[in-house]
């Protein structure tokens, strides 16, 4: 995944490895999601070689529906790889995203005006021109007003995914890059110890 940060448009790549993508649905749906959707418009599939397939879509949505109501649509480009019955590759680069809260929550946020608010009023004008002021504001309908101070706080990262979900893929991005590391300096270390095999005889399994 190659997610889009919302405000300079940076970007940062998370992978999910074969290994981790059990671990990766079940943190997805333990962080409140009810559903998640793929749209796709305009999907093109282009064999790339006898057994392997790329289909790619310029224009697609992933919609993340959330229990409390709470909607995240991802636009971007999909893309998948296979080879055969096996998926080799599946991508999902976002342009943008949006955040969607529902109407009732959006409702409770709205604070009545009363019609008999106060409002300031030039010690000049007559009793003709008040009279004609309160008339205008009985004709015209109450309007709502919208209070941002109390917009619901949302666990939606700037990244579009839910701060559970990407904790986890940061974790896991480290805690493989860690063993990739461990792995190298294991390999380098035999290497100088053993300086009559070369890297290939070290990697191969020693007969028991």
């Amino acid at each position: 995944m190659i997610l889009r940060y919302d405000t300079d448009q940076s970007s940062k790549t998370f992978e999910v490895h074969a290994a981790g993508l059990a671990r990766y649905l079940y943190t997805q749906f333990e962080s409140d999601m009810d559903q998640l959707q793929l749209l796709l418009d305009g999907s093109q599939e282009k064999k790339i070689s006898e057994t392997m397939t790329v289909v790619r879509a310029e224009r697609s949505r992933m919609l993340h529906w959330f229990r409390d109501g709470t909607q995240v649509v991802w636009n971007g480009v999909f893309q998948l790889i296979y080879n055969g019955d096996k998926i080799e590759q599946l991508m999902f680069e976002t342009r943008d995203h949006q955040l969607y809260y529902p109407r009732s929550k959006l409702a409770e946020l709205c604070v009545p005006i009363s019609p008999n608010q106060v409002q300031n009023r030039s010690p000049k004008m007559t009793k003709k021109q008040q009279a004609q002021g309160r008339n205008q504001q009985n004709m015209q309908p109450e309007e709502p007003a919208f209070d941002l101070r109390k917009l619901p706080k949302t666990s939606i990262t700037p990244f579009g995914i839910h701060r559970q979900l990407q904790t986890q893929l940061e974790v896991g991005k480290y805690a493989l890059s860690s063993i990739i590391f461990e792995e190298l300096t294991h390999l380098i270390t035999a290497c100088r110890n053993n300086e009559c095999y070369g890297a290939a005889h070290i990697l191969l399994p020693r007969p028991s």
